[in-house]
């Protein structure tokens, strides 16, 4: 997963397979490195699905299913690789299939952090600030679904966002008949029908 501070650097966040560690980097756009790579958790075991966002040219957050344990878990950084936040989990029984975690800023201090909790067979979604703190606790987006999902709100490269921190949610649904599905969300949760003059 990959994305961009500003029009000069990014963060790349990856499975280190041989490891099984979750860890990133960030670079300047000429490929020089800022911060050393880092990892942000020992997993030890095939987690495969990690997700980045930049929050503002200098913060960022980090999220992985952590197959060791089955758990959701998110931790924000600085572009030097300087920990902010303390690790997060943000659901603890999202089972050993989950592999699915995607992260959206929705301004420069704050997040959407989207997964599939095979547990539950459900679509997910939590939103914290920078610090770590929640403002939005996990809420179901539909509760048959498959493990395919993404969030979008903020990109902190362009400035450009949804109107008033709200975001979009996409994800496969389950049941007799499988197709995308999306939706749109204020901050705290709640159905947007789309129009920003609300």
């Amino acid at each position: 997963s990959v994305s961009a501070f500003n029009s000069t650097s990014f963060v790349i966040g990856f499975e280190d397979i041989p490891s099984g560690n979750i860890d990133f980097r960030t670079y300047s756009i000429s490929g020089t490195a800022i911060s050393a790579q880092t990892t942000a958790d020992s997993v030890g075991a095939q987690s495969h699905a990690v997700s980045v966002a930049a929050l503002n040219t200098t913060a960022f957050a980090i999220g992985w299913f952590d197959y060791s344990n089955g758990h959701i878990t998110f931790r924000t950084y600085s572009i030097n690789g300087t920990a902010i936040s303390a690790e997060t989990d943000v659901d603890t029984d999202v089972g050993l299939t989950s592999q699915s975690v995607s992260v959206s800023a929705i301004n420069d201090s704050a997040f959407v952090i989207g997964y599939y909790d095979a547990t539950d067979g459900d679509t997910t979604f939590a939103g914290y600030n920078v610090g770590g703190s929640s403002f939005l606790s996990a809420t179901d987006a539909d509760l048959t679904a498959q493990a395919y999902q993404e969030v979008a709100s903020y990109a902190s490269s362009t400035n450009t966002k949804i109107c008033n921190d709200n975001f979009v949610f996409g994800w496969t649904g389950g049941g007799t008949l499988i197709k995308s599905h999306s939706a749109t969300y204020f901050k705290n949760g709640t159905t947007w029908n789309g129009d920003c003059s609300v």
